[in-house]
């Protein structure tokens, strides 16, 4: 699993969709590692270095545009993932940051989406450069 997400993470520069996808996947992986709030496999160590991976991506994506909600929530969960495994190997101070910058990036992200209307930017920007309309995501009874 660890060498499927690498080489895709060599074939993802400078492909928006693909590097949210990688920071998302690392960091699912990561939960799956050592996270102690999920069932794990015991391997946290294993775990900060996919969450670095994540972190790679998430920073190239922020640098892009830091305002996109999906990069403010991928990253958010990332940090909150690494504020996990860090507290479970005795880092709490390193824990601490982690949680306070998640935290900043879930506020920043919820601000934007209120700001917008409640609208989130991501899925009608790609909907509406694919040629088709944007269509809302919510159920309606």
């Amino acid at each position: 699993m660890i060498e499927h997400l690498d080489r895709l993470a060599r074939d993802a520069r400078d492909d928006r969709q693909i590097e949210l996808d990688m920071v998302n996947a690392y960091t699912r992986l990561a939960n799956v590692q050592g996270n102690p709030y999920h069932q794990n496999i015991g391997d946290p160590k294993g775990a900060l270095q996919s969450l670095d991976k994540a972190m790679t991506f998430a920073t190239a994506l922020r640098a892009a545009d830091w305002r996109d909600p999906d990069v403010l929530q991928a990253y958010a969960l990332e940090q909150q993932a690494r504020s996990k495994v860090l507290y479970a190997l005795g880092g709490e101070d390193y824990s601490e940051t982690a949680l306070q910058a998640g935290l900043q990036a879930f506020e920043r992200r919820l601000t934007l989406h209120q700001t917008n209307g409640g609208r989130s930017g991501g899925g009608s920007k790609r909907l509406q450069r694919a040629g088709r309309p944007a269509q809302s995501t919510r159920y309606q009874r």
